[in-house]
């Protein structure tokens, strides 16, 4: 997640949903949680300001069969982007 203001953002939430049957065994730097294809990542805490100018990232290891296609849109703090 980028920042590309000049100002601090504070707090973070991204959703997504999987296209498939993806399923998130771990995930870092955050903290998350899944309900069927629906995922909701929140900051851990640690890493809630984004300065200005700067970004924030995480990772996740995912299980899935088939076809592993990427989400189709993204939502941060209830905006799509």
């Amino acid at each position: 997640l980028t920042n590309p203001s000049d100002r601090p953002f504070s707090g973070w939430q991204l959703r997504w949903d999987f296209p498939g049957d993806q399923s998130i065994s771990q995930l870092w730097n955050g903290r998350h949680s899944q309900t069927g294809r629906a995922v909701v990542v929140n900051d851990a805490g640690w890493n809630r300001q984004i300065p200005g100018g700067r970004r924030v990232s995480f990772g996740f290891v995912a299980t899935y069969s088939g076809q592993n296609a990427g989400p189709p849109r993204f939502e941060l703090n209830g905006t799509t982007c």
